[in-house]
Order: C-alpha cells, then structure tokens, then sequence
C-alpha cells in the first residue's frame, strides 16, 4: 500500500470534513475530557505473544483520534493492531508505523461515549530478552469532539496514561528425586546481576537447561572458570548462561545452588566455613559475586547469617 495508515487517516479525516459527516455531531459536546490508558502487562515469558488494549473511559465524547504507542523494539516486535469495541465505524492501524512504534486511528458520524477497548495491540516478546520492565508509551494526537466557532472542528483535550509491560523468562527443569516433577526457576535481579537460584533437588545438567532456549539462539553454558560445559556437564553455583543473537550478546544468566557455595558441586564445611565469613561481615556479596551470597542463604530470608551457617554446619541441608 502506498500510503501509511496515517495519510489514509488523513484522507478520510478530510474527506469527511468536507462532505459534511461531522456537522451535526460537532454540536454537541463532550461530557468529560476523556482518558485513554494502556492496560498493564505483566511477567510474559520470552517468545509469548500477548495482547495489548489501549482503554478509554465512558462518557468520553469524541469522535475522532489518532494515537501512537512505542514501545522497545529490542524487547518487543509488532504483530498486529486490530480494532475494539469502543472504535468507531472507520478504523486504520499501522503496527509498523515506525522502528518502535504502532499507530492506530478512528473516525465515527456519532460522539463516541461508551467506556470499552479503542485498539489490541498484539506484541511478540523476542527469544533473547532475560528480565525487562519498562512502558509502554501513549501519545494521542488529533482528538475531534466538537464545532469551532465558525467553520472546522474543535480539538479535544484528554488524559493519556503509559502502560507497564514486564517479561521475565524462567528456567524449567526435572526434579532429581522425580523427574516426572518440574521444578521451575525464576529469573531474578540481584544487584547488577541477573541469578537463577536453585534448590538442591534440581536437575541442572546443561542439556535440560538448554531445552529453555529458541533453536535461534546461540546459547553458550561457563563453568565457574569461564569455560565452556559440555552438554554433558552441569551447572554449578558461579556458572553462567550467555544468551547470543548473531554475535551479539543479549544477556548473561549467573547460577547459584542452595548450599553450594563454592560452587563445586559439593556441599560441605567449606560451604560452612564462607558462610560464616559472610556471616560475620568478614566476606561481603562483592568479595564472593550474587550467586554464591545467595548459595549461602539457604534458608531464604534474604540474609546470610548465623542461622545459615548453623544449617550447612549441622549439614540441615538434605544430604
């Protein structure tokens, strides 16, 4: 098509203007300045699909509006933008309107005052993406909903609030005592580093954890000493996941496992003696990296303290 949708909006905008559509519908007034808001969308899974609506309030008293919402285009890809129920009868959309925004317009013969969805955006989160929080960013351009004195139309004046859009990826992984069981591992923030913390009981070997990943990834597993782990090998606290998209890297996942301190696999006085140093503040998080710090805490209360070094000690730990 040799226009974008927004020059066919413009057309029919025009169009319409001149043929009278809106004349007696500029008569009337808006009851209240409308508001539009992009509903929040939460904690989606790397390679879902999901739906966007852009909402508008009732009583809201236009009858003709463009809008934009970008987004991150290294997070997020367009799929489509369709039309709700609260659009009026003309309704043009462009979900590559430009490299990281959608566009969408409508235009009705009627004030349009029913609260209800105006657009669905539906986005794709990219393969690569680990953990993102971000907006996703509202503009409302031409707003029409009454007569200007004389001749033409009368801008409306309207509220426009950005949505919350999270991904977040988890690792899915057999339970060692039941494979039959999966264990699945959030992916978390911990200072500058992103941390898979893991009990004991699950089962890390890197072919398992690989089966997370798009076949269009380059996905590479780090021991602790930065070298590359087989698909026989497993993962241990201070191993690493580098995500690649081409030659770029997209991400760096670090692991910890409850107890494992040293990140040798084992879980023994020497894990008890870190803890105790870490305990005491003769050791901080920056000396040992997030990972081992949180293989210390292994009764999760977000602190590394006596009670854990007491746990791997006494061995609390299952054996």
């Amino acid at each position: 098509m040799s226009l974008t949708a927004k020059k066919v909006y413009s057309v029919i905008l025009l169009t319409a203007m001149l043929c009278g559509l809106f004349s007696t519908v500029f008569l009337a007034q808006a009851a209240q300045a409308p508001t539009f808001t992009v509903s929040n969308t939460m904690a989606v899974q790397p390679g879902e699909t999901v739906d966007v609506d852009v909402n508008v309030t009732g009583s809201a008293g236009f009858c003709a509006g463009e809008f934009t919402v970008a987004y991150d285009k290294d997070v997020l890809e367009p799929v489509s933008v369709t039309k709700g129920s609260a659009a009026g009868a003309y309704f043009v959309a462009n979900a590559e309107y430009t490299a990281n925004k959608v566009f969408f317009a409508t235009i009705d013969t009627e004030l349009l005052d029913a609260a209800g969805t105006v657009a669905t955006l539906t986005f794709r989160v990219k393969d690569y993406v680990v953990l993102y929080n971000g907006k996703l960013d509202l503009e409302v351009g031409t707003l029409v909903g009454g007569e200007a004195e004389g001749y033409g139309y009368k801008a409306v004046s309207c509220t426009a609030k950005d949505g919350v859009f999270s991904a977040a990826r988890s690792i899915d992984v057999p339970d060692l005592d039941d494979p039959e069981q999966i264990n699945v591992l959030p992916v978390v923030q911990m200072g500058s580093e992103l941390i898979i913390s893991s009990p004991r009981t699950s089962n890390l070997a890197v072919s398992e954890v690989a089966k997370n990943f798009a076949d269009n990834l380059v996905t590479r597993f780090l021991d602790t000493n930065g070298n590359d782990l087989t698909a026989a090998g497993k993962l241990t606290t201070g191993s690493v996941i580098e995500l690649y998209s081409g030659d770029t890297l997209r991400g760096a996942i670090a692991v910890s496992v409850k107890g494992d301190v040293n990140g040798d696999d084992r879980f023994d006085g020497f894990d008890a003696y870190l803890a105790g140093l870490l305990s005491n503040g003769l050791l901080t998080d920056g000396d040992v990296g997030a990972a081992a710090n949180d293989a210390a805490d292994v009764n999760e209360d977000g602190v590394v303290d006596e009670a854990d070094f007491e746990l791997l000690e006494s061995n609390g730990l299952n054996p």
